[in-house]
């Protein structure tokens, strides 16, 4: 007997014709909302953490110029890009 599916139009979760009468399909598709609804909240407050730092940071250089937030890396002996932001086209300003 060759496996069909009791869902066909399912992307996911398709259980064998076969197997299904061992299946306790209600226990099988249950879904745990508060779980989920938890997990939302999380990303929601991440995501708005994440919105507040990104508008402090465009304050910051609308307020003191673009290299006012720079990284660490552009801080060491060396980097270059401080000194070419000043530049237009290749040319002092």
């Amino acid at each position: 007997m060759s496996p069909k599916s009791v869902f066909p139009r399912a992307l996911y979760h398709r259980i064998p014709a076969d197997t299904r009468k061992d299946v306790d399909c209600a226990a099988f598709f249950s879904v745990d909302y508060a779980a989920e609804e938890a997990a939302k909240q999380k990303e929601d407050a991440a995501l708005e953490k994440e919105r507040k730092m990104q508008e402090a940071l465009i304050s910051i250089r609308d307020r003191f110029g673009k290299n006012a937030v720079v990284k660490g890396l552009n801080m060491q002996e060396g980097a270059t890009a401080i000194e070419r932001s000043g530049t237009i086209g290749g040319h002092k300003k």
